[in-house]
């Protein structure tokens, strides 16, 4: 058996209808995240058993613990599987309890405002930058978690499946506790190179209650809230 298995999504196909099709999520979690997953179980299987946490593997990127060969199927496989799974868990089915905002927590509500002045304007922040995106990637808003920046939160953006745990991407830890999927896989089949109307749409199905929950265990150092 691999040593990494493809998890379910958390929802069925058409939850995210109609601002994402049960086709578009069929193939983006099956195929695609579905090839990271075991892409990321043939290297992880490699590697002794107490070194096959993905997540903790991911944080090393850039550091130069494993050969380059290895890395680099780390960084692309592994961030895949990563990024994937967080995606899903931070949507919902548009109009459901967990996407009103009712239900981003205290500690959240003050991080946003005091990093960014309001929810709609990180928003308008994290949707301006994963327009902007080039190719594909992703648009984070992520947890420093090593005392660094304050703890204030950030935004950034990332090319392919790079995330902002890797160190080849920040040098300080930065937990995503949101993450926008920009490939064209994650819209193409619905919005076709309308990029911007499917971030827009997008905004509709977060998920303020996992949010807000992957922030309180960011803020600790708590890694183990994804994968």
């Amino acid at each position: 058996p691999s040593a990494v298995s493809l998890p379910p999504l958390p929802y069925s196909y058409d939850a995210l209808e109609p601002v994402i099709s049960s086709q578009i999520m069929r193939l983006h979690h099956d195929t695609h995240e579905g090839g990271y997953a075991a892409r990321t179980g043939d290297l992880v299987a490699q590697l002794p058993p107490d070194r096959r946490n993905v997540t903790q593997l991911l944080t090393q990127v850039g550091s130069g613990f494993l050969p380059a060969a290895q890395e680099t199927t780390l960084r692309n496989q592994g961030g895949g599987l990563w990024n994937h799974e967080l995606f899903w868990k931070v949507m919902a089915s548009p109009g459901s309890a967990p996407t009103s905002r009712a239900n981003i927590s205290p500690g959240l509500q003050s991080a946003i405002d005091a990093a960014f002045g309001s929810v709609d304007a990180m928003l308008a922040r994290l949707k301006a930058s994963a327009d902007a995106v080039f190719g594909s990637g992703w648009a984070w808003v992520c947890v420093p978690t090593g005392g660094g920046r304050g703890g204030r939160l950030q935004l950034l953006a990332t090319a392919n499946q790079d995330n902002p745990l890797m160190q080849v991407v920040i040098k300080e830890p930065c937990a995503p506790i949101l993450g926008l999927d920009v490939w064209e896989h994650a819209y193409y089949l619905q919005y076709q190179a309308k990029r911007a109307d499917y971030t827009k749409a997008w905004q509709q199905l977060i998920n303020w209650s996992a949010v807000s929950s992957f922030y309180a265990a960011a803020t600790t150092g708590d890694l183990s809230y994804n994968i």
